[in-house]
């Protein structure tokens, strides 16, 4: 699955609460999501994306190169490619 689709894919949601967005994807429910928490929610969305594209979203999200998402960084990622966020 390329980028461009799993951006189409995600951009196709009429409202999201960036809150509850991010609990559905931080399994662990530490603050942060990791790789493989990214992975297991677009599967369970029956979302497959190539390896190399799968990195090239992580890396969008992931401004400070830690290996993990949070919160903000979650929000300032999707933001550009939802035309209904809700306020939180």
């Amino acid at each position: 699955m390329s980028l461009e689709r799993i951006r189409q894919k995600m951009s196709n949601k009429l409202e999201v609460v960036p809150e509850e967005a991010f609990a559905a994807i931080d399994e662990s429910d530490k603050g942060h999501i990791l790789m493989d928490e990214l992975v297991s929610f677009l599967e369970r969305n029956n979302m497959y994306p190539a390896q190399k594209n799968l990195q090239l979203v992580f890396d969008h999200f992931d401004k400070d190169c830690s290996g993990r998402i949070d919160f903000d960084e979650f929000v300032a990622g999707i933001t550009p490619f939802l035309s209904g966020v809700k306020d939180f």
